[in-house]
Protein backbone atom coordinates (compact mmCIF):
# COMPACT_ATOMS: atom_id res chain seq x y z
CA UNK A 1 0.00 0.00 0.00
CA UNK A 2 2.56 2.31 0.77
CA UNK A 3 4.09 1.91 -2.48
CA UNK A 4 0.41 2.93 -4.26
CA UNK A 5 -0.08 5.57 -1.74
CA UNK A 6 3.28 7.40 -3.23
CA UNK A 7 2.42 7.10 -6.81
CA UNK A 8 0.74 9.89 -7.29
CA UNK A 9 3.28 11.45 -5.70
CA UNK A 10 6.25 10.21 -8.24
CA UNK A 11 3.57 11.00 -11.16
CA UNK A 12 3.75 14.79 -10.05
CA UNK A 13 7.18 14.93 -9.61
CA UNK A 14 7.38 13.25 -13.46
CA UNK A 15 4.90 15.95 -14.79
CA UNK A 16 6.74 18.74 -13.08
CA UNK A 17 10.56 17.67 -14.17
CA UNK A 18 9.10 17.30 -17.44
CA UNK A 19 7.15 21.11 -17.51
CA UNK A 20 10.22 22.45 -15.71
CA UNK A 21 12.54 21.13 -18.86
CA UNK A 22 10.72 21.64 -21.58
CA UNK A 23 12.45 24.32 -23.77
CA UNK A 24 15.41 23.60 -22.16
CA UNK A 25 18.43 23.85 -24.59
CA UNK A 26 19.48 20.40 -23.91
CA UNK A 27 16.53 18.70 -24.22
CA UNK A 28 15.68 19.99 -27.04
CA UNK A 29 18.67 19.26 -28.63
CA UNK A 30 19.14 15.23 -27.21
CA UNK A 31 15.34 14.93 -29.06
CA UNK A 32 15.50 16.56 -32.40
CA UNK A 33 19.24 17.32 -33.38
CA UNK A 34 20.64 15.65 -36.40
CA UNK A 35 23.66 16.83 -36.69
CA UNK A 36 25.04 13.43 -35.98
CA UNK A 37 24.02 12.03 -39.14
CA UNK A 38 25.89 14.92 -41.06
CA UNK A 39 28.90 13.05 -41.69
CA UNK A 40 26.59 9.96 -42.88
CA UNK A 41 27.07 9.77 -47.01
CA UNK A 42 30.93 11.20 -46.33
CA UNK A 43 31.69 8.37 -44.11
CA UNK A 44 29.96 6.06 -46.64
CA UNK A 45 32.03 7.09 -49.51
CA UNK A 46 35.18 6.90 -47.49
CA UNK A 47 34.12 2.97 -46.92
CA UNK A 48 33.81 2.61 -49.88
CA UNK A 49 36.32 4.12 -51.93
CA UNK A 50 39.11 3.31 -49.66
CA UNK A 51 38.57 0.79 -47.16
CA UNK A 52 40.61 -1.77 -49.41
CA UNK A 53 43.81 0.78 -49.00
CA UNK A 54 43.71 1.04 -45.12
CA UNK A 55 44.31 4.79 -45.17
CA UNK A 56 44.73 6.80 -41.60
CA UNK A 57 41.40 9.37 -41.21
CA UNK A 58 42.22 12.40 -38.84
CA UNK A 59 39.32 14.22 -37.62
CA UNK A 60 38.51 16.86 -35.28
CA UNK A 61 34.78 16.06 -35.05
CA UNK A 62 35.59 12.40 -34.17
CA UNK A 63 31.58 10.86 -34.31
CA UNK A 64 29.95 10.10 -37.61
CA UNK A 65 33.18 9.96 -40.18
CA UNK A 66 34.96 7.56 -38.00
CA UNK A 67 31.36 5.84 -37.38
CA UNK A 68 30.10 5.35 -40.69
CA UNK A 69 33.54 5.25 -42.86
CA UNK A 70 35.12 2.70 -40.17
CA UNK A 71 38.55 3.78 -41.08
CA UNK A 72 41.49 3.58 -38.34
CA UNK A 73 40.93 7.39 -36.85
CA UNK A 74 43.40 9.82 -35.11
CA UNK A 75 41.28 12.38 -32.75
CA UNK A 76 42.65 15.83 -33.29
CA UNK A 77 41.07 17.05 -30.47
CA UNK A 78 42.79 14.26 -28.16
CA UNK A 79 39.39 13.26 -27.06
CA UNK A 80 39.91 9.60 -27.72
CA UNK A 81 43.80 9.59 -28.29
CA UNK A 82 46.02 8.58 -25.00
CA UNK A 83 49.02 10.78 -26.67
CA UNK A 84 47.53 14.35 -26.58
CA UNK A 85 45.02 13.51 -23.55
CA UNK A 86 48.28 13.07 -21.72
CA UNK A 87 49.99 16.29 -23.26
CA UNK A 88 48.33 19.07 -22.51
CA UNK A 89 49.37 22.39 -23.82
CA UNK A 90 50.38 25.03 -21.65
CA UNK A 91 47.16 27.18 -21.74
CA UNK A 92 45.23 23.80 -21.39
CA UNK A 93 41.92 25.34 -18.98
CA UNK A 94 41.59 28.87 -20.68
CA UNK A 95 40.27 27.83 -23.83
CA UNK A 96 36.93 26.61 -25.39
CA UNK A 97 36.17 22.87 -23.36
CA UNK A 98 36.57 20.38 -25.36
CA UNK A 99 38.75 21.85 -27.96
CA UNK A 100 42.09 22.36 -26.28
CA UNK A 101 43.92 19.58 -26.97
CA UNK A 102 45.86 19.38 -29.55
CA UNK A 103 49.31 19.04 -31.19
CA UNK A 104 50.48 19.56 -34.67
CA UNK A 105 53.48 17.83 -34.26
CA UNK A 106 52.73 14.97 -33.07
CA UNK A 107 49.76 14.79 -36.00
CA UNK A 108 52.26 15.08 -38.69
CA UNK A 109 54.21 11.89 -37.18
CA UNK A 110 51.60 10.26 -37.37
CA UNK A 111 51.05 10.99 -41.39
CA UNK A 112 47.41 10.54 -42.09
CA UNK A 113 46.58 9.95 -44.92
CA UNK A 114 42.97 11.80 -45.08
CA UNK A 115 42.55 15.37 -42.91
CA UNK A 116 39.38 16.56 -41.80
CA UNK A 117 39.11 20.05 -39.98
CA UNK A 118 36.03 20.52 -38.04
CA UNK A 119 33.07 19.17 -38.95
CA UNK A 120 32.67 16.35 -41.05
CA UNK A 121 32.07 18.36 -44.44
CA UNK A 122 35.77 20.22 -43.88
CA UNK A 123 36.98 23.24 -43.69
CA UNK A 124 39.98 25.36 -45.87
CA UNK A 125 41.20 26.39 -42.60
CA UNK A 126 41.78 24.61 -39.31
CA UNK A 127 40.26 26.16 -36.31
CA UNK A 128 41.75 24.45 -33.41
CA UNK A 129 45.33 23.81 -32.18
CA UNK A 130 46.07 21.00 -33.45
CA UNK A 131 45.60 21.62 -37.20
CA UNK A 132 46.53 25.44 -37.12
CA UNK A 133 49.58 23.49 -36.25
CA UNK A 134 49.52 21.46 -38.79
CA UNK A 135 49.69 23.85 -41.55
CA UNK A 136 51.85 26.32 -40.31
CA UNK A 137 54.37 23.33 -40.74
CA UNK A 138 55.98 23.56 -44.28
CA UNK A 139 55.75 19.80 -43.97
CA UNK A 140 51.89 20.47 -44.50
CA UNK A 141 52.10 22.42 -47.53
CA UNK A 142 54.85 20.02 -48.88
CA UNK A 143 52.91 16.71 -48.42
CA UNK A 144 49.03 17.52 -48.61
CA UNK A 145 47.19 18.39 -51.24
CA UNK A 146 43.65 20.28 -51.08
CA UNK A 147 40.69 17.56 -52.23
CA UNK A 148 37.30 18.09 -52.81
CA UNK A 149 34.37 15.41 -52.72
CA UNK A 150 31.22 15.13 -53.58
CA UNK A 151 29.07 11.80 -51.77
CA UNK A 152 25.16 11.83 -53.06
CA UNK A 153 24.30 8.99 -50.99
CA UNK A 154 21.63 8.93 -48.77
CA UNK A 155 21.51 12.57 -49.37
CA UNK A 156 23.81 15.02 -51.12
CA UNK A 157 26.75 16.39 -49.06
CA UNK A 158 30.17 18.00 -50.08
CA UNK A 159 33.69 17.73 -48.47
CA UNK A 160 36.93 19.29 -47.86
CA UNK A 161 39.89 17.08 -47.08
CA UNK A 162 43.33 17.12 -46.87
CA UNK A 163 45.14 14.43 -48.49
CA UNK A 164 48.62 12.84 -48.37
CA UNK A 165 50.33 12.89 -51.43
CA UNK A 166 52.08 10.19 -51.58
CA UNK A 167 50.07 7.88 -48.90
CA UNK A 168 47.78 5.02 -49.10
CA UNK A 169 44.94 6.68 -51.36
CA UNK A 170 47.91 9.42 -52.95
CA UNK A 171 50.58 8.99 -55.63
CA UNK A 172 51.49 5.18 -55.90
CA UNK A 173 54.90 4.86 -57.28
CA UNK A 174 56.28 1.25 -58.23
CA UNK A 175 58.93 -0.09 -60.55
CA UNK A 176 59.00 3.08 -61.97
CA UNK A 177 55.75 3.34 -63.10
CA UNK A 178 54.17 7.01 -61.49
CA UNK A 179 49.83 6.78 -60.76
CA UNK A 180 48.50 10.09 -60.11
CA UNK A 181 44.38 9.17 -58.73
CA UNK A 182 41.95 11.38 -60.37
CA UNK A 183 41.08 12.82 -56.42
CA UNK A 184 44.39 14.41 -56.05
CA UNK A 185 43.42 16.98 -59.20
CA UNK A 186 40.42 18.29 -57.89
CA UNK A 187 41.92 21.08 -55.79
CA UNK A 188 40.52 23.96 -57.41
CA UNK A 189 37.06 25.36 -56.88
CA UNK A 190 34.40 23.74 -58.80
CA UNK A 191 36.28 20.45 -58.88
CA UNK A 192 35.09 17.35 -57.14
CA UNK A 193 35.89 13.61 -56.94
CA UNK A 194 32.77 11.24 -56.79
CA UNK A 195 32.13 8.05 -56.91
CA UNK A 196 30.86 6.43 -60.14
CA UNK A 197 28.71 4.18 -60.80
CA UNK A 198 31.06 0.95 -60.26
CA UNK A 199 32.15 2.47 -56.74
CA UNK A 200 35.39 4.03 -58.56
CA UNK A 201 36.26 7.63 -57.03
CA UNK A 202 37.26 9.52 -59.94
CA UNK A 203 37.69 13.35 -60.65
CA UNK A 204 34.93 15.31 -62.56
CA UNK A 205 36.36 16.71 -65.19
CA UNK A 206 34.58 19.36 -67.78
CA UNK A 207 36.44 21.51 -70.62
CA UNK A 208 35.87 24.95 -68.81
CA UNK A 209 36.61 23.03 -65.51
CA UNK A 210 39.86 21.04 -65.58
CA UNK A 211 41.54 17.99 -63.22
CA UNK A 212 44.89 19.54 -62.20
CA UNK A 213 48.13 19.04 -59.90
CA UNK A 214 50.76 21.06 -59.26
CA UNK A 215 54.51 20.52 -57.55
CA UNK A 216 54.61 16.76 -58.74
CA UNK A 217 58.10 15.15 -58.54
CA UNK A 218 59.32 13.16 -60.75
CA UNK A 219 62.54 11.79 -61.54
CA UNK A 220 64.65 12.94 -64.76
CA UNK A 221 64.27 11.09 -67.65
CA UNK A 222 61.57 10.63 -70.71
CA UNK A 223 57.52 9.95 -69.96
CA UNK A 224 54.41 8.50 -71.31
CA UNK A 225 51.78 10.05 -69.73
CA UNK A 226 48.23 8.46 -70.33
CA UNK A 227 44.95 9.02 -68.74
CA UNK A 228 42.45 6.53 -67.32
CA UNK A 229 38.99 7.82 -67.79
CA UNK A 230 35.49 7.41 -68.55
CA UNK A 231 36.09 8.99 -72.45
CA UNK A 232 39.64 10.17 -74.27
CA UNK A 233 40.43 13.63 -72.54
CA UNK A 234 43.31 16.20 -73.25
CA UNK A 235 45.89 15.43 -70.81
CA UNK A 236 48.54 19.21 -70.31
CA UNK A 237 51.95 18.36 -68.85
CA UNK A 238 54.73 21.56 -67.91
CA UNK A 239 57.23 21.77 -66.22
CA UNK A 240 58.98 24.55 -64.07
CA UNK A 241 62.63 24.99 -63.97
CA UNK A 242 65.94 26.27 -66.19
CA UNK A 243 63.28 26.34 -69.22
CA UNK A 244 59.63 26.51 -68.84
CA UNK A 245 58.18 24.44 -71.50
CA UNK A 246 54.64 22.40 -72.36
CA UNK A 247 52.94 19.43 -73.95
CA UNK A 248 49.81 18.08 -74.74
CA UNK A 249 47.69 15.52 -76.12
CA UNK A 250 44.50 13.49 -76.31
CA UNK A 251 44.16 10.47 -74.10
CA UNK A 252 47.97 11.36 -73.22
CA UNK A 253 51.76 12.27 -74.01
CA UNK A 254 55.30 12.25 -74.37
CA UNK A 255 57.28 13.82 -72.79
CA UNK A 256 60.30 14.73 -73.62
CA UNK A 257 63.81 14.87 -71.03
CA UNK A 258 62.72 15.98 -68.00
CA UNK A 259 65.34 18.01 -65.63
CA UNK A 260 63.77 17.79 -62.41
CA UNK A 261 64.29 21.11 -61.20
CA UNK A 262 61.31 22.10 -60.58
CA UNK A 263 58.19 20.56 -59.73
CA UNK A 264 55.58 19.22 -62.53
CA UNK A 265 52.21 20.07 -63.35
CA UNK A 266 49.80 17.60 -64.77
CA UNK A 267 46.32 18.28 -66.25
CA UNK A 268 43.37 17.01 -67.91
CA UNK A 269 40.04 18.26 -69.44
CA UNK A 270 37.15 16.97 -71.67
CA UNK A 271 36.87 18.17 -75.40
CA UNK A 272 33.37 18.57 -75.24
CA UNK A 273 30.80 20.08 -73.02
CA UNK A 274 30.11 16.37 -71.93
CA UNK A 275 31.64 15.67 -68.35
CA UNK A 276 34.34 13.42 -67.88
CA UNK A 277 35.27 10.79 -64.98
CA UNK A 278 39.42 10.66 -64.40
CA UNK A 279 40.53 8.14 -62.42
CA UNK A 280 43.99 8.30 -62.91
CA UNK A 281 47.15 9.32 -64.25
CA UNK A 282 49.84 6.85 -65.49
CA UNK A 283 53.25 7.81 -66.05
CA UNK A 284 55.65 4.77 -67.23
CA UNK A 285 59.32 5.49 -68.50
CA UNK A 286 60.46 5.55 -72.24
CA UNK A 287 63.40 4.43 -73.11
CA UNK A 288 65.96 6.53 -74.98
Amino acid sequence: WGLVAALPLCVAALVHVTWVQKGAWERERALYDQSHWAGKPIGLMFRRAFADADPLLAVDAAGALPFFSRLRTVDMLGLNDRYLAHHRPKTFGHGVIGHELGNGRYLLERKPDIVVFHMPAGRLLALWRGGIEMQKSPEFSREYRLVHFLAHDPFEQGNQSYVRVDGRIGIQRSQGRIEIPGLLMTGRSGSYAELDDSGRMAAIVRSDIPADIDDVSIPRGRWRVTAESSEPLLVSVGEAGARVWSAEGVGGVELRQLTSRGGVHLGARTMSDRPAHLYRLVLTPERP
